[in-house]
């Protein structure tokens, strides 16, 4: 068995025994999903651990999937733009779709590193979090044009 197939094999059972156990004790709550692992293509794989995180209502997440060959980023499952939850997003070498919805209410930290977007993704993942209080954007892909239109009066710290 190679190495990346015994750790996808190893976050499976974890994931999957972790759900178990929330089932038979009630207050036993997953607050933070943290994902950090060089990304081979496997979409399907990530998917699946990644609908861990949005059933479970999860406050923090934290992604980082640096593609293997540098060129082919891990594309974000629309139902993680809208788990109702969340308080704090991490991403780092993904991308969106750009058609995508977004709806993060809770949300008032965002950050974006090595983030490629459509001018669309990010108009819809800005408007998506009504909080921003805390926006880091950091080697994002496609910005220029959005950047100049938006406004965000609320915000408290911005970081372009």
């Amino acid at each position: 068995m190679l190495p990346q197939q015994a750790l996808y094999k190893f976050v499976d059972k974890c994931l999957k025994r972790r759900e178990r156990t929330m089932r038979y004790i009630a207050n036993s709550v997953i607050t933070r999903f943290k994902l950090h692992i060089e990304y081979h293509g496997d979409s399907a794989a990530l998917d699946n651990w990644l609908t861990f995180p949005v059933r479970t209502n999860v406050k923090e997440l934290d992604l980082s999937l640096e593609p293997e060959d540098f060129e082919d980023y891990y594309c974000l499952p629309e139902a993680v733009l809208n788990v109702r939850s969340l308080t704090v997003l991490k991403l780092d070498f993904l991308t969106f779709d750009c058609s995508c919805s977004v709806s993060l209410p809770s949300l008032i930290s965002l950050s974006l590193t090595e983030v490629e977007l459509c001018d669309e993704a990010l108009h819809n993942l800005l408007l998506g979090f009504p909080a921003h209080d805390k926006c880091v954007f950091k080697q994002v892909y496609w910005l220029a044009k959005l950047i100049l239109k938006f406004q965000a009066p609320h915000s408290s710290s911005w970081k372009l």
